[in-house]
């Protein structure tokens, strides 16, 4: 009887070498996130030298929220085609490529272009990064790792907002100039650094002999395999018609979309209503929110997992309901307050709220169907990117462009607050639809599933 053999070779990698690109590629997350915060913080300058309306500006937004969709969707194909080097080298190559590029450019709708271009190019690598921790990070350390990856992201933007008051206010493009730099610099390592830190078929042996960590080459993997369109179609239409997951994910991207738009229109607010030009004030008004409260969700996500055991205890949809209740309530007293100080700390408290909500819609969106978690989560992304994070900076900007000619300058954040109110109604909801459980979705789920992998083989 032949035995098959699974894994050929085994390959020895530094810890070292592994940490310093770990924080090399995370540092990648924090750059690409930067042009958020320059867009940001420099909506004013940006609007007078385009000459833009609000309309216009959201469209900035929008299209970067589209091209992200389209981003995820290229990565989703070409995942298991192509080597993993070439494709984060490619995208982050042609994301600095762009980024220098828009230094050069005054016309304002080819730079919405080019903003879509670069939402494009920004997916592939961010989707990879946990990628790449989860199979070359050390085994003891990837949590830590993730959530290190987790925060670099709030902290990209901080910093988009801080490059903006080191240059002067007409100058915002050299954010964009910067960024591109960087990235064009981490190409330049990344291509020289040594194939195996980014082979697709290895796999951690969870041995480490004098701090090398022993890796073991996966026969068995084919990352080369055509993709399959037959089979990628049924899943998503498998996914699709569990109601769960629809609710689910209505709830995900209404959340990511108020929470994407009041990050983009922060800044502008701040000037335009609570009547605040200071450029220092604004920058640590944004950053006391948008880094404590990312911090104050996770710490909220560790009593409730000391509490109820995690998304999967039963008890999650309830705990998912009170905390988007209290974001909502934040969210309304944000929306009100004409104080820049009762404005930061409203605003911190509605982040707290609305990532460890969002923590467990995650959980839950992929524990709504265990056969295809991957596929879930993904097809949850480009969702929320074409039906939210897309449209809805533009509508934001539109409905303040019409509002403010009658006065109404904080029309626009009370319409987007209250869209963020619907979610407590679906959230009953689809705690309603959890605990009557009227129809096993799970088991038509695995069947369909399985049936589909009978039929494609």
């Amino acid at each position: 009887m032949n035995t098959q053999i699974k894994f050929k070779e085994t390959i020895y990698l530094s810890s070292k070498f592994r940490l310093i690109l770990f924080f090399l590629i995370v540092s990648v997350e924090m750059a690409i996130n930067c042009s958020s915060g320059v867009l940001s913080s420099s909506s004013k300058s940006i609007k007078n030298s385009l000459n833009f309306n609000d309309r216009e500006f959201g469209l900035f937004g929008s299209f970067n929220g589209y091209g992200r969709a389209l981003g995820s969707i290229t990565f989703l194909i070409i995942v298991d085609q192509m080597n993993h080097k070439k494709i984060f080298l490619f995208f982050i190559f042609l994301k600095s490529m762009l980024l220098i590029l828009f230094k050069f450019i005054n016309n304002g709708y080819i730079l919405i272009l080019l903003r879509g271009l670069m939402g494009f190019a920004h997916m592939p690598p961010s989707i990879y990064i946990p990628i790449w921790i989860d199979q070359f990070g050390n085994i003891n350390y990837k949590t830590v790792l993730l959530t290190i990856r987790q925060f670099v992201i709030p902290l990209g933007k901080v910093l988009g907002y801080y490059l903006c008051i080191i240059f002067n206010e007409n100058e915002w493009k050299k954010g964009f100039f910067i960024e591109g730099i960087y990235l064009f610099f981490v190409c330049f390592c990344v291509f020289y650094s040594n194939e195996k830190y980014f082979n697709n078929k290895l796999k951690l042996s969870n041995k480490i002999i004098n701090n090398i960590c022993i890796f073991e080459y996966d026969e068995n993997k084919n990352f080369n395999k055509k993709f399959d369109y037959v089979k990628f179609f049924n899943q998503i239409k498998i996914v699709f018609s569990n109601k769960i997951f629809n609710i689910e994910n209505i709830i995900r991207a209404i959340m990511c979309g108020v929470s994407a738009t009041i990050h983009y229109w922060c800044a502008d607010y701040i000037r335009n209503y609570l009547l605040v030009d200071d450029s220092i004030k604004i920058f640590y008004s944004y950053t006391i929110a948008g880094i404590f409260g990312p911090f104050g969700g996770i710490f909220i996500i560790y009593i409730i997992n000391n509490f109820i055991g995690g998304y999967e205890s039963k008890f999650a949809p309830i705990c998912l309901l009170f905390l988007e209740i209290f974001c909502c309530l934040f969210g309304i007293f944000m929306s009100l307050t004409n104080d820049l100080k009762l404005f930061c700390i409203n605003l911190m408290i509605f982040f707290i709220f609305q990532s460890s909500a969002l923590t467990i819609m995650n959980g839950l969106i992929i524990i709504s169907n265990n056969e295809m978690k991957g596929i879930v989560f993904s097809l949850a992304n480009i969702f929320t990117m074409l039906f939210s994070a897309g449209p809805f900076p533009y509508f934001y900007g539109y409905i303040n462009n019409y509002y403010k000619n009658y006065g109404k300058t904080n029309y626009a954040m009370k319409f987007i607050i209250k869209i963020k109110c619907l979610n407590v109604f679906l959230i009953g909801y689809l705690n309603y639809l959890l605990f009557s459980k009227k129809d096993n979705n799970e088991d038509f789920n695995k069947e369909k599933f399985r049936e589909i992998n009978i039929n494609v083989s």
